[in-house]
């Protein structure tokens, strides 16, 4: 479901930005889950501005290019899932 949901908000043209295990919410039933807290989402087709950002989100699931000020991508979201799905195989936060 989770990887549904990053791959849906790619597909529509979004990267997150700040992904982490905190940000998912399961329904009652636990059949659906939503993605949330697009605390820094960005749109493709807007061009980012080249200098130095803030980090706001989680350390743990931030990719070395977002932490060091890049603008979110579909590549951080990607190791921010692989950091989650690793937390779920460990049970701890990497």
């Amino acid at each position: 479901m989770i990887c549904l949901a990053i791959e849906q908000t790619h597909y529509q043209g979004l990267c997150h930005g700040n992904f982490s295990s905190s940000h998912i919410y399961l329904s009652q039933d636990k059949k659906v889950a939503k993605l949330a807290s697009f605390a820094n989402p960005t749109h493709k087709t807007h061009q980012q501005k080249r200098y130095h950002k803030p980090f706001i989100g989680e350390l743990f699931y931030a990719s070395p290019e977002v932490r060091h000020g890049a603008a979110c991508s579909k590549e951080g979201d990607m190791w921010a899932l692989g950091a989650f799905l690793l937390e779920l195989v460990v049970l701890e936060k990497p």
